[in-house]
């Protein structure tokens, strides 16, 4: 079904679709996503909008939609993608960035709401994946800088093995990939003063 993460009532109608159909809601992965580089003073209002609208706001709609659900049936799995910009700021991505940092916030948080109800909550942070998002940075290269420093770039297979062996069957509440740059993003925002410069 095309959905718009936006709006609340298209969400509540695909909760309803699904129960009716399937009589449950086992999984939900809050996948959608928008990206456009660009310095912070170069930034245009409708940006803004969009960036926090779909990255932040459709993952709390849908979130909120289905833990509703899952709570009610004692149990269910929400996993919201987030990013390695979620762990550390990246100049250049400064209002993806900040949408990522509340899925961030916002996944943790109901992590520790939804745990005690039988419902558990994964925030997966990968790296640079290759994917349209990837493709639209291409054009970016000074902006978007950081985004391609990490060598290799993750495959929709790479994403779809970490899904299958350690996100399902683990139901880890934050996953990094790969784990070694995820440490390095947040070691690096322990000092943010550093990157400044």
């Amino acid at each position: 079904r095309a959905l718009d993460v936006r709006d609340v009532r298209a969400w509540e109608a695909l909760a309803e679709e699904v129960a009716q159909h399937w009589g449950r809601l086992d999984i939900l992965v809050n996948n959608a996503g928008y990206i456009r580089p660009g310095f912070l003073k170069d930034t245009v209002a409708d940006e803004v909008d969009l960036h926090l609208d779909i990255n932040l706001k459709g993952v709390i709609h849908g979130s909120r939609v289905a833990a509703q659900r899952m709570v009610d049936a004692g149990r269910g799995h929400i996993i919201n993608i987030a990013s390695m910009a979620a762990l550390a700021p990246i100049r250049g991505l400064g209002l993806y960035s900040s949408a990522k940092f509340g899925v961030r916030a916002f996944s943790l948080v109901l992590a520790q709401e939804l745990a005690p109800l039988g419902v558990q909550v994964t925030t997966v942070c990968p790296d640079l994946i290759k994917t349209a998002m990837f493709d639209k940075q291409l054009d970016y290269q000074k902006e978007a800088a950081l985004t391609f420093s990490g060598g290799k770039v993750l495959t929709v297979e790479d994403m779809e093995r970490v899904f299958f062996e350690q996100i399902l069957p683990r139901k880890p509440v934050e996953i990094m990939v790969p784990n070694t740059r995820g440490w390095l993003a947040k070691v690096g925002n322990l000092m943010p003063g550093i990157s400044t410069y």
